[in-house]
């Protein structure tokens, strides 16, 4: 067993420290003494101790289900004693951890390769051809061998001019006479002279 000093964690997280060498508890069991923070001194079975990474101890159950060398040493005066019942349990956790990853590099080739497939491809020639005729009706496309002709139209207006004698004017002058009476105002004027007389005592 470890030498005293070694710390003794419970499954709450509370801290012990061991406070002396292995002891009897019982017939057949042993013990630590562990001081608790508090100071308070328990006794923890040997048998329940778990190793830890670190050196340290741990213990699957709490600091204030075991009982103090007092009362262990009650009990082995003839009284009962009471000691927590022990059962290891296997828990197992999984957790992803980064491994590096890879690195993926890729590369593109390139070669010449020959193919020889035949293409068919159509051209088409047009031809105009000159006809200038009047028809009475368009004419529908016609197709002469591989040659599709279609007929392409225009609107012609078509002016007649002719001379026609619409009507004739007759002009005839005539002469008549008759009396014509018609009140006309005539004005006349007339002076009239009358000599002034003179004031009396004029000269």
């Amino acid at each position: 067993m470890e030498p005293a000093g070694i710390l003794v964690i419970d499954k709450h997280g509370r801290r012990g420290t061991v406070d002396s060498e292995p002891q009897a508890l019982g017939a057949t069991r042993a013990a630590l003494l562990v001081k608790l923070e508090s100071g308070q001194r328990i006794l923890v079975p040997a048998d329940a101790l778990i190793l830890r990474d670190d050196g340290n101890y741990a213990v699957p159950f709490g600091f204030a289900e075991l009982q103090s060398p007092a009362k262990a040493e009650t009990a082995a005066d003839g009284e009962a004693s009471v000691l927590p019942v022990i059962e290891e349990q296997l828990r197992i956790h999984k957790r992803t951890r980064a491994n590096g990853g890879v690195r993926v590099h890729k590369t593109v080739h390139e070669r010449e390769a020959e193919v020889e497939e035949p293409i068919l491809r159509e051209d088409v020639q047009i031809e105009h051809v000159a006809v200038n005729r009047i028809v009475d009706s368009a004419p529908a496309p016609r197709q002469e061998g591989d040659t599709l002709v279609i007929p392409l139209l225009e609107e012609v207006l078509v002016v007649e001019k002719r001379i026609m004698l619409r009507e004739e004017l007759r002009i005839t002058k005539c002469r008549h006479q008759q009396q014509h009476a018609q009140r006309v105002t005539l004005r006349r004027e007339e002076v009239t002279i009358e000599p002034l007389r003179g004031r009396e005592g004029d000269g």
